[in-house]
C-alpha cells in the first residue's frame, strides 16, 4: 500500500486510549464533511507543499518599518474596539451558564479573538489547572513549528560486517508492514549463507522512566514508556526489543540466518541500507484525532532533540516551551511534564491553550500548521468529539455539530475542551473551558459541549 493512503488504514484501526470505533472517525477523508467551519479551504493541505531556502527568503516582499508600525497599529484598535452585539450576547449567556452545575466545581474559561487577540470573555482564565489531553494542542503546534509537517520520522537499517542495526528515529506509526519492506531490501544488500547479529538502537531518546504525576499503573493500557523504535503501537514495556525482534523475524523470512537479537548501538561507519519514514503531519492528525498519548510522548521528544535538547522529560518540556513562546504564546505560569497531559503535575490555564490556538491560526502560519486543522475533533462528527461518544447529542448542543472544532481532556477528576469556531458574527473565535475536581461523567462533557455552543451562537 503507498504510503499516501496510510492514513484512512490508520483511522479506521482500533484504538486503546480512546473508546472510537472507525463509525467514529470514519468522516474525516470520506467527504462527508459538514458545511461551514469544517469544510473550510483553510484546513486543508497547502497545495503545494515544499521546503523554503534561502531564494524563496530573497523573493519574498519584506515588511518596512512603517508597514509593521501601521499593523500594530490596527491591532491595538481592533482590541480597543467595542465588542459586537453578537459577542454581547455570547458573553452574557456564558456569565450565566458557567454555573451551571452539571459543569462541575472550580470551573474556568476564556474565548479570544483570533484575528485581534481580544478577550471577549473569561471567567477565571488565568487559572492554572489540570489541562489533561488539551496539552496535545500545544504539543502538536510545538512539533509542527519545531519539524515541520513534511519532515519525514524515519527508521533506518545500518549494517557493517555481520552486524544489522535497526535504527529508530522516533516514527511511532511505524508498522509490521514497514518492518517487512525494511527486511526484504536488507536481505537484498548483505551476503547470505553467513551468520547475523541484529541490535536494537533507540538511543534517540533517552532510556524511559515515569514523568513527574504519572502513576505506575499508566502503564501499559495508557500510554507505553517512551521509546524511538515502536512497531504497530503494541502495548509492551519495551517496545523497542519488541520491534527488533519481530524485524529478526522478517528477516529470517527472508532467507538469512539470525544468531541473536540484543539493544545496542549501530557501529561507527555502518552502512545504511534500507529506510522508510512517517511524515509529521500523519502523526499530529493521528494524536489529535483519537488523543493517542504515545504520539504525543514521541512527539515532544522529537521537539527537544530537533531543538538541541536531550529527548528526556525536561528536554522535551523546555523545548516545548521555549518555541512556543517564541510564536508569541503566553508562556508564564506554564508548568509542563509531559507531551500527552496524562500528568497530574501538569498546569495550564484556558489563556494559555487560547493563546496556543491563536498562534497557530495566525497569518502566515498555515503551511506549516495545516495539520492541526485538519487533526482537531470536530462537533458530532468527527475524532473523540464524535456523536457516538455522546459528544454534541444534546438539545442545547446539538446544533453546533459541524461547526466547532476542539480537542477534549479528561481525566478521572478532569474534564476540558479546547479549540476553535467562528462566532454569531462570523469572526473566527478560540475558546477553552476546563475543570478540576469533580467527576468525569458524560454529563459534565455534555455541559461543556453547550458552553462551546454558546461561544458559536447556536445556542
Amino acid at each position: 500500500m503507498p504510503r499516501r493512503a496510510r492514513l484512512p488504514r490508520l483511522l479506521s484501526r482500533p484504538r486503546r486510549r480512546t473508546a472510537l470505533t472507525a463509525a467514529s472517525i470514519g468522516l474525516v477523508l470520506s467527504g462527508s464533511l459538514a458545511p461551514g467551519l469544517v469544510a473550510s479551504i483553510d484546513d486543508q493541505p497547502p497545495a503545494e507543499p515544499r521546503v523554503a531556502d534561502a531564494r524563496d527568503a530573497a523573493r519574498a516582499p519584506t515588511e518596512t518599518g512603517e508597514q509593521a508600525g501601521k499593523e500594530r497599529a490596527r491591532k491595538e484598535r481592533a482590541r480597543k474596539a467595542p465588542l459586537s452585539r453578537a459577542d454581547r450576547r455570547m458573553a452574557a449567556k456564558l456569565r450565566v451558564r458557567v454555573r451551571n452545575g452539571r459543569l462541575g466545581r472550580n470551573v474556568t474559561g476564556r474565548v479570544l479573538d483570533v484575528r485581534s487577540g481580544r478577550t471577549v470573555w473569561s471567567d477565571g482564565g488565568r487559572k492554572e489547572l489540570m489541562p489533561a489531553s488539551t496539552a496535545k494542542v500545544g504539543t502538536a503546534v510545538a512539533a509542527l513549528q519545531a519539524l515541520g509537517p513534511n519532515r519525514r520520522l524515519t527508521t533506518e537499517v545500518r549494517t557493517s560486517g555481520r552486524t544489522i542495526t535497526i535504527v529508530g528515529g522516533g516514527d511511532a506509526l511505524l508498522t509490521g508492514r514497514d518492518l517487512s519492506r525494511l527486511a526484504a531490501r536488507t536481505a537484498r544488500s548483505v551476503k547470505r549463507g553467513v551468520s547475523y547479529r541484529v541490535r536494537v538502537d533507540d538511543t534517540l531518546f533517552a532510556a524511559p522512566r515515569l514523568s513527574p504525576g504519572w502513576s505506575p499503573g499508566y502503564y501499559t493500557s495508557n500510554v507505553t514508556p517512551v521509546r524511538s523504535l515502536v512497531v504497530d503501537e503494541r502495548q509492551v514495556m519495551d517496545t523497542a526489543m519488541d520491534a527488533g525482534r519481530i524485524f529478526a523475524q522478517r528477516l529470517r523470512e527472508h532467507g538469512l540466518r539470525v544468531v541473536s537479537t540484543a539493544r545496542g548501538e549501530a557501529p561507527d561507519g555502518a552502512r545504511t541500507v534500507a529506510r522508510c519514514g512517517t511524515p509529521v503531519c500523519e502523526v499530529v492528525i493521528e494524536m489529535l484525532l483519537v488523543s493517542d498519548n504515545d504520539l504525543a510522548e514521541s512527539l515532544q521528544r522529537l521537539t527537544a532533540v530537533e531543538t538541541g535538547r536531550p529527548g528526556t522529560w525536561r528536554g522535551g518540556a523546555r523545548a516545548q516551551l521555549e518555541v512556543l513562546r517564541r510564536l508569541g504564546v503566553e508562556t508564564e505560569g506554564m508548568r509542563l511534564y509531559d507531551g500527552s497531559g496524562l500528568s497530574r503535575s501538569d498546569r495550564v490555564s484556558a489563556a494559555h491553550l487560547t493563546s496556543i490556538l491563536r498562534a497557530a491560526y495566525a497569518k502566515g502560519r498555515h503551511r506549516r500548521m495545516w495539520p492541526l486543522k485538519v487533526g482537531l475533533p470536530v462537533a458530532g462528527t468527527k475524532g473523540t468529539l464524535h456523536s457516538s461518544l455522546g459528544r454534541f447529542t444534546t438539545p442545547q448542543s446539538r446544533a453546533a455539530t459541524g461547526q466547532v472544532k476542539g480537542k477534549t481532556g479528561s481525566l478521572h477528576d478532569v474534564v476540558t475542551l479546547a479549540g476553535v469556531t467562528r462566532g454569531a458574527d462570523g469572526d473566527l473565535l478560540a475558546y477553552a473551558f476546563m475543570q478540576n475536581g469533580s467527576p468525569s461523567t458524560l454529563s459534565t462533557k455534555q455541559a461543556f459541549d453547550g458552553l462551546a455552543a454558546t461561544v458559536h451562537g447556536s445556542w
